[in-house]
């Protein structure tokens, strides 16, 4: 689920992948049709290939209940009006366009809630995962059948966490600097630049751990920030229009 903890994810999936030898990332990818041929080579291949994805690529969820060899789900899912506010926070959205985004996370949600029961899904709530990161990287470990170290999951569990994420993400903003003072500010590029800065339209991420200059917002993923950030209308209409959603995931409204 988008602005819920999906980069964390995979970055304990990549690190935990490449310290064991065992694979690596992929980053993020679109297979659509044409590209099931792909999907068969990497899940044939014994490596692990780590894909992020914020969809479900056609006949995932057909090959995960035929129970193919070689295809695992790690799914994250979060307070869906959280969700709203970080959209809000990274984005330059209009309300009707968080809305739509939402539609289109339940969606997504409802498709991989088909094969939660199967063992090739690994289950994870944002709020639990942040409340509890090496409990969390322990569960992915396990899931990828990957045997680490106790030392070794408190490492990477440090490396995957908003402090370090705000790490980068700061990094990524000295380099916007950087740039904008070797331009110029007053220079079309760098008058530009920050026009694109204020509007939220600027784009920069680290290529390792996909992470964007703005990707932590001013509330460090903190959750229940809905209850001041959203108004009690906003708040309302969420929880009415996913009332279903709300229900079978357990959030209280």
């Amino acid at each position: 689920m988008a602005r819920s903890g999906s980069t964390l994810q995979y970055n304990l999936a990549c690190e935990m992948a490449e310290i064991t030898g065992r694979g690596g990332s992929v980053g993020p990818s679109i297979f659509d049709d044409s590209s099931s041929d792909v999907v068969d080579d990497l899940a044939r291949d014994e490596k692990l290939h780590v894909v992020k994805q914020h969809d479900v690529w056609p006949d995932m969820i057909q090959r995960i209940q035929r129970d193919d060899p070689g295809v695992r789900i790690c799914y994250i899912y979060r307070d869906l009006r959280d969700v709203a506010v970080s959209m809000r926070n990274k984005w330059p959205l209009s309300w009707e366009a968080v809305i739509q985004k939402l539609d289109e996370a339940v969606a997504t949600f409802e498709i991989v809630h088909e094969a939660r029961t199967s063992a090739a899904v690994l289950w994870q709530r944002y709020e639990d995962v942040t409340a509890d990161l090496p409990a969390a990287t322990r569960d992915v470990a396990d899931f990828l059948g990957l045997r680490l170290e106790a030392d070794m999951v408190a490492r990477i569990a440090e490396g995957a966490s908003v402090e370090a994420a705000m790490a980068v993400a700061e990094s990524l903003k000295g380099v916007i600097s950087d740039r904008i003072s070797t331009v110029g500010a007053e220079s079309i590029e760098g008058r530009a630049t920050l026009h694109a800065l204020r509007n939220r339209t600027f784009r920069l991420w680290d290529p390792t751990t996909l992470i964007h200059h703005n990707h932590i917002s001013r509330h460090k993923g903190a959750s229940g920030v809905w209850r001041s950030e959203l108004s009690a209308q906003e708040a309302d209409r969420i929880s009415t229009r996913y009332a279903r959603w709300f229900r079978d995931t357990g959030y209280p409204v």
